[in-house]
């Protein structure tokens, strides 16, 4: 037993996800790199320390319902910038439809082809499709078609991490700076990470990822099982 799991859990679990972010951010303010995600570096220094520490991950997830609840918070607080840009977003409405609509298209179908001309197994291929929409989602849709859910949730979060990673270059390459489609783009590919990098941008880029994450969770929701089902099983 080490010094840190003896302290009762929230306060551990507090400590370490507080202190692992706030390191984070003093490495990519000494670094000032685009490049550099506080959140991805956060969790893979919390990762070195539960395993430093020996703590098991349901140790460390007992003392995590306050995280939850602030959690909640946060998410219904995200209202408050979307209300702010409602007369811009109800102007943009149907350009932004449509183009959530391609990116849903386009990253189900590129990458069920990629996974196929890769010749890997068909519960690749399928799981694959579901990589641009958030974990829950992701989790009903590989039900929905009987697949497994954890290569879904692996598919969403390697998608996040490395978009989130290449969409400053990608961004840089093509020279888009507008923050509506670079915060749309981030939330309709990466979801929750694509969210968090949206908001280092600008809160007006936050917003529309806020739009781009939700429309492309509910589209593919409704919609990819069924097209799944009916076309590529």
């Amino acid at each position: 037993m080490n010094s840190v799991s003896m302290l009762p859990p929230p306060l551990y679990s507090l400590a370490l996800t507080f202190g692992c972010y706030s390191v984070a951010l003093v490495l990519k303010k000494k670094l000032n790199r685009d490049t550099f995600n506080p959140v991805i570096v956060a969790v893979l220094l919390l990762l070195v320390a539960l395993i430093a520490f020996d703590i098991s991950y349901d140790q460390f997830a007992e003392g995590m319902d306050l995280i939850s609840t602030l959690l909640g918070t946060a998410t219904v607080a995200l209202a408050v910038p979307l209300y702010k840009q409602l007369a811009h977003i109800k102007a943009s409405l149907f350009a932004i439809i449509v183009s959530v609509i391609c990116a849903g298209f386009v990253a189900s179908v590129a990458s069920y082809l990629f996974a196929y001309y890769l010749q890997i197994s068909e519960s690749l291929q399928l799981a694959i499709m579901s990589k641009s929409v958030t974990v829950p989602v992701a989790i009903c849709i590989a039900e929905k078609i009987g697949e497994d859910s954890a290569l879904a949730v692996f598919f969403v979060f390697s998608t996040g991490i490395i978009g989130s990673l290449i969409a400053p270059s990608i961004f840089r390459l093509f020279n888009i700076e507008d923050q509506r489609a670079m915060g749309l783009s981030l939330g309709a590919t990466c979801h929750g990470l694509g969210l968090v990098r949206a908001f280092q941008y600008s809160v007006e880029a936050g917003v529309y990822s806020i739009i781009g994450m939700s429309l492309m969770a509910i589209g593919s929701g409704i919609f990819l099982p069924s097209i799944i089902l009916s076309y590529f099983k």
